[in-house]
Order: structure tokens, then sequence, then C-alpha cells
């Protein structure tokens, strides 16, 4: 927490949105079954689908560049 106001400490923003419809335990920590493991699960679930995105084409490319160097390369001997 930097700003000093605890924003995600208590959640308030989020227990004002819904008007308490669920119970304490959702809005406060990051237990199983909180506002924040559920922000955390989705958030690393986005995160790994993107990298996987972005780094498997680079790595297909790389692979078939050494595939193809090395079936059109010289036998040795």
């Amino acid at each position: 927490e930097v700003t000093g106001l605890g924003f995600r400490d208590t959640n308030m923003w989020l227990q004002t949105l819904t008007q308490n419809a669920f119970p304490l335990n959702f809005y406060v920590g990051d237990a199983f079954g909180s506002l924040n493991w559920l922000l955390r699960t989705v958030t690393g679930a986005v995160f790994g689908v993107a990298l996987v995105w972005l780094v498997y084409p680079i790595f297909r490319l790389t692979v078939g560049r050494v595939r193809t160097r090395d079936v059109h390369a010289p036998a040795a001997g």
C-alpha cells in the first residue's frame, strides 16, 4: 500500500459497489474464495496466456531457423 488509503486492505470500494452483498471474508484478505484471490487467479491466467501468445511465435521461428540451418549444412567428415 503506497497511498495509505487502504484500497487493497479492505476493498471498501467493492463493498460500496455491491452494497455488502457478499460475506465480509470475501472482501478482506487473500484467502481462497476472496476477491483478492480471485483477481490474482484471473490476472495470473491472463498473464500466462499473453506470455505464451507473445513468446510461442518467436520460439517457433527460432527453432525453424535452427532446423533449416542444420538440414542444409554439409555433412561433417
